[in-house]
């Protein structure tokens, strides 16, 4: 945690803690090994760092729910992120995503994507 939050200060980027570490310290239970830092859309980019993505936990959820993900909404809403376009790119090229016979993302909607209202 305190490396995720000095890289952050370091590249001058707001965030606030959130998720199940947030609730832990308002009194909710204890977390397990998990950490929420929120950014601002504006910002989130520049909170990521090409030299240190690890996909293994997001490959695993991928993995897990792909049949449910509206894929179409959901490359919409990542057009203007450079590592998101690139995260779809890597699950589609490892066949995790699934695709059509022309190699086209499947359109099985489970799950609606839901935007920010931004």
């Amino acid at each position: 945690m305190k490396i995720a939050v000095a890289a952050l200060r370091d590249a001058e980027v707001p965030f606030v803690l959130g998720g199940s570490v947030a609730a832990w310290a308002r009194g909710g239970p204890e977390p397990d090994n998990d950490l929420d830092l929120m950014v601002p859309p504006a910002h989130a980019d520049a909170a990521l760092d090409e030299h240190a993505l690890d996909y293994t936990k997001l490959l695993a959820i991928t993995r897990a729910l792909r049949e449910q993900i509206d894929r179409p909404s959901l490359r919409a809403r990542a057009s203007g992120s450079p590592f998101a376009k690139a995260y779809i790119t890597l699950v589609e090229e490892l066949g995790i995503a699934p695709t059509d016979a022309r190699g086209r993302p499947d359109v099985v909607r489970r799950v609606r994507v839901v935007g920010d209202g931004a």
